[in-house]
């Protein structure tokens, strides 16, 4: 009875023999060009998966499979088929998941990760024809739902810097960072951390993060940044800086913050807390000078402040109409007394001017 040893020897000596040959063909005969391929496959953990070789001759005289993306090496031979007497042979590299088809495709059998790599097939059509093709197995593994992290939900404008992480970090993996249901422009497909330096108010918005390899994606919970900023410096309105005596002043005053500032007024020395509006009715002229707005937001620590000089003037209207009064009454009275003297005296003048040109005239 022949030993189990003598047998694996001799087959080990059928595969040595047909790869001896192949490598020969190798040498001394050249591609054909037939159109074959093998065609890469991504496969979840543990499933079956299987290079299929597609545009082969149907007739042909084996076919061998390598580990790698070449051809010829004995000691990367997974095995080989012989179509003749359709045996199969294992070579080194196979670890009993690998099965080698009829049809020249390679199956794996429950695949893991360490299965992931290129993989080339021989084939061997005649004694002066071959083809060697090359295809790629991916196996994965299904992700887990992403978690968002981050450091603080309330940063503040132009001070922090925030770091965003989608956890947990896996080989093989891509991610995209989403702002307000849409892609982040600063995602990078394959990092985990979104780094926002510094962090303006426009960051403000809901957060999320997938993760994803070619057996789906996986999104994570959201995260609402809330970015605290201002305040921006003061607008008082209106615009308005002159106002007559016995005029209303209502000044408004408002600034750009998150949270909303605290808006305080100070005027003649006074301060007139939490108010937006200051009004003084029916001014004099002490209520000129400076009227400043100051604007403080206590989640930022910020103060802003404007200075609105008013000046208050008299009506000119009031005064100029008196005088003109005054000038036009004068003016008709001394018209009056013009006429008066011109009627009671005017015959006496006219006579002494004719005596005096008389005179004149014949001296």
């Amino acid at each position: 009875m022949e030993s189990p040893s003598a047998t694996a020897h001799r087959r080990l000596v059928r595969w040595q023999e047909l790869l001896l040959a192949s490598s020969l063909l190798i040498f001394w005969s050249l591609p054909t060009n037939q159109d074959v391929n093998v065609t890469n496959v991504d496969a979840r953990e543990g499933d079956d998966a299987i290079l299929l070789l597609i545009g082969a001759p149907s007739i042909v005289i084996g076919y061998s499979w390598f580990v790698g993306s070449s051809a010829g090496i004995e000691s990367l031979v997974i095995g080989s088929y012989l179509a003749m007497s359709r045996t199969t042979m294992s070579g080194p590299k196979n670890n009993s998941r690998h099965v080698i088809c009829h049809n020249g495709s390679l199956l794996f059998r429950k695949t893991t990760k360490e299965d992931t790599g290129f993989y080339t097939v021989q084939v061997v059509v005649r004694a002066s024809q071959f083809e060697i093709e090359t295809g790629q197995l991916r196996v994965f593994s299904d992700l887990p739902t992403p978690t968002l992290q981050t450091g603080k939900t309330n940063p503040v404008e132009d001070k922090d810097v925030l770091q965003l992480e989608c956890l947990p970090l896996t080989p093989n993996t891509t991610y995209r960072f989403l702002f307000n249901n849409q892609t982040h422009p600063m995602t990078s497909s394959w990092s985990n951390t979104l780094r926002l330096d510094p962090v303006v108010r426009n960051d403000s918005g809901t957060y999320e993060c997938e993760n994803g390899n070619p057996l789906g994606t996986h999104r994570s919970n959201s995260i609402t940044l809330n970015v605290l900023y201002g305040p921006d410096r003061p607008i008082i309105t209106p615009y308005d800086s002159e106002y007559n005596l016995g005029d209303n002043i209502s000044l408004k005053c408002s600034a750009v913050s998150n949270p909303p500032a605290q808006i305080s007024w100070i005027v003649n020395g006074k301060t007139h807390e939490n108010t937006a509006e200051i009004f003084v009715p029916k001014i004099t002229a002490k209520d000129g000078g400076p009227y400043m707005c100051r604007a403080h937001n206590p989640a930022t620590g910020t103060n802003k402040s404007r200075i609105r000089e008013i000046k208050v003037i008299s009506p000119p209207s009031s005064s100029l109409g008196l005088i003109i009064g005054i000038v036009i009454g004068v003016l008709v009275g001394l018209a009056a007394i013009a006429a008066l003297v011109y009627w009671q005296f005017g015959t006496q003048v006219k006579g002494m001017v004719a005596s005096l040109l008389s005179r004149f005239l014949q001296g």
